[in-house]
């Protein structure tokens, strides 16, 4: 029997700790303190003035990303000094990310979170490759501290070398083992490195966590994707949530990972508009949905056929996202 899972929860910071402090993916069903609530007329009526409030925040949420991360890497640079034990920091990413969610998000910006997750038990010797369409990097955190809380199991991102520059993203990662950084515009490279570092993650039972859409979503590269990929027969106006799914390095860690790999599909996204960090304003007070499921029999290495069927589940990730925005 399959495990079936719902969270949702809502933005107090008392029931924010709450969350972090006693949330369990390790129970059939759990549902949270903000279910609960007596009276919730006060809130709505003050609707406007909340989310300006929690608008007016989101500077604050910046500064506990910023020492959120640094603290990360001062752990980082103490693993290196042998002080403690290294292994002790391969869940430190989804942890720091958990953290910035219940004070950032929950806390002060008064999202909410709803999780859908229909998984059957986990083995402890399986490998396992989690797909997903792009978060916005606002969303990240959340993102990634949903997933390592539903899997318990470490998080190794695939992600591009670019990322290398940024102090907040690529420098944790990189200090934590966290990411296989790769060069984009020189394939045979990026194949070379993927097949070398593959192996050791999928020993020591990571999660490998490969974003086929590769990039953010932007309106611009929005338009430029539903013009490039017109010309391949793909009908493009299906993807308006995110960019058409590439199988590039996706098939190197099929490959890597066996034909008994386990796959897990990811779509999540915000009720809000999440185009740029122009729409970042408009989180305070939303929803994050995160739904995720088993693919039966896994996905295909063929390059052709795997295209074909990321595609099709591009498109209900598309179908899904636009009906939380319009709920």
């Amino acid at each position: 029997m399959g495990i079936f899972l719902r969270l949702s929860s809502a933005g107090s910071p008392s029931d924010a700790c709450h969350w972090f402090l006693h949330s369990s993916f390790n129970t059939i069903t759990f549902d949270t303190f903000c279910e609960h609530r007596q009276n919730d007329a006060p809130e709505k009526n003050m609707t406007h003035v909340l989310k300006a409030w929690r608008t007016a925040l989101l500077p604050f949420c910046f500064v506990l990303y910023a020492i959120v991360v640094l603290g990360v890497l001062l752990l980082a640079a103490l693993a290196r000094t042998r002080l403690f034990p290294r292994v002790w920091l391969r869940h430190a990413p989804y942890q720091a990310c958990k953290l910035i969610s219940v004070t950032a998000h929950i806390g002060l910006m008064g999202m909410k979170t709803k999780v859908d997750a229909r998984l059957r038990p986990f083995r402890h010797d399986e490998r396992i490759v989690v797909i997903a369409n792009h978060p916005s990097l606002a969303a990240a955190p959340l993102f990634a501290g949903i997933l390592g809380d539903l899997l318990k199991r470490e998080l190794v991102f695939v992600g591009k070398k670019e990322h290398l520059r940024n102090p907040f993203v690529g420098w944790p990662l990189k200090l934590l083992d966290a990411a296989i950084f790769i060069d984009r515009s020189d394939g045979e490279a990026a194949i070379n490195e993927l097949m070398r570092e593959l192996p050791r993650y999928f020993a020591r039972g990571a999660v490998v966590v490969m974003l086929p859409d590769q990039y953010r979503l932007t309106q611009e590269k929005l338009l430029a994707d539903q013009h490039k990929f017109r010309e391949h027969g793909i009908d493009t106006h299906l993807f308006e949530h995110t960019l058409v799914p590439r199988t590039g390095g996706l098939r190197q860690i099929l490959l890597a990972a066996g034909a008994n790999a386990r796959v897990i599909d990811v779509t999540a996204g915000c009720s809000c508009r999440e185009f740029g960090n122009d729409d970042i304003p408009k989180m305070p007070g939303s929803t994050y949905h995160f739904h995720a499921e088993d693919v039966p029999h896994g996905l295909p290495t063929d390059k052709h056929e795997l295209g074909l069927r990321l595609v099709r589940r591009w498109v209900t990730k598309n179908r899904l996202l636009g009906g939380w925005k319009t709920a």
